[in-house]
C-alpha cells in the first residue's frame, strides 16, 4: 500500500482521513517492530554452518527499515 497506494482517500468523512500511501506507511512503521524481533530471535535460534549465511535472516528487516525511512523522509519533506 505504501509503494503503490496512490492518493485515494478511502473514508473522506473519517475523523483522520488518510491517503492509502500514508496509511500503508504507518502500518509499515508499526509492523517493523515485530519483524525485527522475529529476525533477532531467528538469528539466535537457527544454527548455520556458515556465519555469512546467518546474516541473510536480516534481509526482511533491512528492507522494512529502508521503506520506513523512505516514508518518513517523504512525510517530512
Amino acid at each position: 500500500m505504501f509503494l503503490f497506494g496512490g492518493t485515494i482517500v478511502d473514508a473522506p468523512d473519517a475523523m483522520l482521513p488518510m491517503e492509502r500511501c500514508v496509511r500503508g506507511g504507518w502500518l509499515l512503521t508499526i509492523g517493523m517492530i515485530p519483524i525485527i524481533i522475529a529476525n533477532i530471535l531467528g538469528y539466535g535460534y537457527i544454527q548455520f554452518v556458515n556465519k555469512k549465511n546467518r546474516l541473510l535472516i536480516f534481509i526482511p528487516s533491512i528492507i522494512c527499515i529502508i521503506l520506513v525511512a523512505c516514508f518518513w523522509v517523504k512525510e517530512i519533506i
